[in-house]
C-alpha cells in the first residue's frame, strides 16, 4: 500500500493536471451536449472521467516508465547496477563484497557466480540476473530497502508519465489555438511540457543514479539477512 500510494499514485497526481485540462475541455466540447445539463456533466461526466484518467494514468505511468525508459536503459536487465556489480571485472562494488555475496549465495542458492574466465559475456549477465532475482525474494521489503525501492519506483514512474504529458501538451496547444482552452491552462500545460521534457532528457542519468543507490542497499541487506535453512 505504501508503495502504491507514494510511488505510483503521487507520480501520477503530479503529472495529472495537463491531462485534466484536456479531458475537461473535451466534455466542454461535447458532454454537456449529451447530459444536457452542466451538473450532470460535471457529476456523471468529469467527475468520472477525471477518477478514471488518474486510475488509467498510474497503469500507463508504470508501463511506460518500466518497458519503455527502464528496460531501454537496462537493456532488459543485463545492464542494471545489481547485474552489473557481480561482473568479475566491474569496480563499483569491492572484490571482497563480491565474493562474500557469492559465498552467501552458495549456502542459501547453491548457485555460484560464474568464473571470472567468462569475462562479460551476455550468459554472465543473464546468471546474474537470476541470482538477483532470487536475493530480491530472500531479502523481502525490509523499511529500509523499500524506501530506496519508493523512490527510485516514484522517479521511474514520474519519468513515464512525461511522454503522456507531452502528448497533451501539444493537444492543448492546439485547443488554445482555437480559442478552447484559457491561457492559464495554456501556461500551465507549457510548464508542464517543459518539465517533462528535461526529465526525458535526464531518464538515464537518474535512472542509473537511483538503480546504483538500490543496488547497494540491496546487497548489504542481503549480506545482513539471515534465515534458517528451511526458509532460505
Amino acid at each position: 500500500m505504501e508503495y502504491t500510494l507514494k510511488a505510483r499514485l503521487a507520480p501520477t497526481a503530479l503529472a495529472t493536471p495537463p491531462l485534466l485540462i484536456l479531458s475537461n475541455a473535451l466534455f466542454n466540447i461535447q458532454a454537456s451536449q449529451w447530459l444536457d445539463s452542466s451538473t450532470m456533466t460535471w457529476l456523471f461526466g468529469k467527475g468520472v472521467a477525471s477518477l478514471a484518467l488518474v486510475y488509467f494514468m498510474m497503469q500507463a505511468n508504470r508501463l511506460i516508465g518500466l518497458e519503455i525508459f527502464q528496460r531501454w536503459i537496462s537493456q532488459d536487465e543485463m545492464n542494471f547496477p545489481t547485474t552489473r556489480w557481480l561482473l568479475a571485472d566491474n569496480i563499483e562494488m569491492s572484490a571482497a563484497q563480491r565474493e562474500s555475496i557469492n559465498q552467501k549465495i552458495r549456502q542459501d542458492f547453491q548457485v555460484a557466480l560464474l568464473p571470472d574466465s567468462m569475462g562479460d559475456a551476455p550468459e554472465v549477465r543473464r546468471h546474474n540476473a537470476d541470482i538477483v532475482g532470487r536475493i530480491r525474494n530472500y531479502v523481502g521489503s525490509p523499511p529500509k530497502l523499500l524506501q530506496f525501492n519508493i523512490e527510485y519506483g516514484f522517479f521511474r514512474n514520474l519519468i513515464g508519465a512525461s511522454l503522456p504529458v507531452l502528448a497533451a501538451g501539444l493537444v492543448n496547444s492546439y485547443l488554445y489555438g482555437e480559442q478552447m482552452l484559457p491561457e492559464w491552462a495554456y501556461h500551465l500545460t507549457f510548464a508542464y511540457a517543459i518539465f517533462a521534457g528535461l526529465l526525458v532528457c535526464l531518464a538515464r542519468p537518474l535512472i542509473e543514479r537511483l538503480g546504483a543507490q538500490y543496488a547497494r542497499v540491496l546487497f548489504q541487506s542481503y549480506l545482513e539477512t539471515t534465515k534458517p535453512a528451511n526458509q532460505a
